[in-house]
């Protein structure tokens, strides 16, 4: 049963108005499609043609539509990419903390063993840095580089830092090598290139333990014998070498020449304990050093006096 629905008399008008307007253009509209189909018939086209031509002005109409939205979407597709590569590498200012420690050895959990600024050749195989960051605000991509006395490269690598509270550590591993020169070493940390800390070391060959014996009675403090004397020795207490090697006594005289040249072969992390002698018996009175070399560098020497 159909509703009905009262209209009051105040909004009666302006409803007929309305829809006698709309039934006025809906005729003025047809009137149109007939006058124009009349008028293009004078020029040999048909009804047909005509609404052919209007289907495919409809058509053109719709692909502009499609193509204005592809448009737009394209437009915000590259928009958003740019905002986000800006967001990932445009450099921001570092914001948190960071403690770097150099050391010669770490654990397994990346932690330092000792801390120091000093490393041997013939005690410490590697150098090793261990950095911690926290409270990092914004990602970033941090760098480090290990330079020379002569700022030449050694070594690097890099990581990339997330944004987050927690410690992030960086572990930085660098062998040493008797090929290394010796001098004052950098280690750099970069962040999105910009360099944030500097940790200077030096590398040097090592102090040995040494004992200067008179027939294997200790006279370290000593520093003349008597010619009387049968042998010198020259002692090494070192429990362990960190590079494999050949190392070399050299006994010289107050010239420089050589009177004695002995080598023995040193296998890294096995401990030695190395002792070598010199007959002064028949020596000529005189100044005389013992050398130590290994690998063919100096790394200990000792002077003593022979006279009757």
């Amino acid at each position: 049963m159909a509703k009905h629905f009262e209209i009051p008399a105040s909004e009666l008008q302006p409803l007929l108005e309305v829809a006698y307007h709309l039934a006025q253009q809906r005729e003025q509209n047809a009137l149109s499609i007939k006058e124009l189909a009349q008028t293009v018939k004078e020029y040999g086209i048909t009804t047909e043609d005509l609404f052919e031509a209007q289907r495919h002005l409809q058509v053109q109409k719709e692909k502009k539509k499609r193509y204005k939205k592809q448009f737009f979407f394209i437009v915000a597709f590259f928009t958003c990419l740019i905002i986000s590569l800006l967001y990932i590498y445009y450099p921001r200012k570092f914001a948190g903390n960071i403690h770097t420690t150099l050391t010669t050895e770490i654990t397994e959990e990346n932690t330092p063993l000792d801390q120091t600024t000093i490393f041997q050749l013939i005690r410490h195989p590697n150098i090793y840095a261990v950095i911690n960051f926290d409270a990092i605000v914004y990602p970033h991509q941090v760098r480090w580089e290990i330079r020379d006395p002569h700022q030449r490269l050694v070594a690097m690598d890099h990581q990339n830092l997330i944004r987050s509270q927690k410690l992030q550590t960086l572990v930085v591993s660098c062998p040493l090598s008797f090929a290394n020169m010796l001098g004052d070493y950098s280690l750099q940390i970069y962040v999105d290139d910009q360099l944030i800390e500097t940790q200077n070391f030096r590398v040097e060959y090592g102090n040995l333990t040494t004992i200067l014996q008179d027939e294997n009675i200790s006279i370290e403090k000593l520093t003349y014998l008597k010619s009387a004397t049968e042998k010198v020795y020259f002692q090494i207490d070192e429990t362990l070498f960190a590079h494999s090697g050949t190392l070399e006594w050299r006994w010289v005289n107050e010239n420089g020449i050589v009177q004695k040249h002995t080598m023995q072969q040193v296998i890294a992390g096995i401990p030695w304990q190395f002792s070598e002698s010199f007959d002064i018996g028949n020596k000529p009175e005189g100044k005389y050093q013992v050398q130590l070399c290994f690998r063919n560098a100096k790394i200990a020497e000792r002077n003593f006096e022979v006279f009757d």
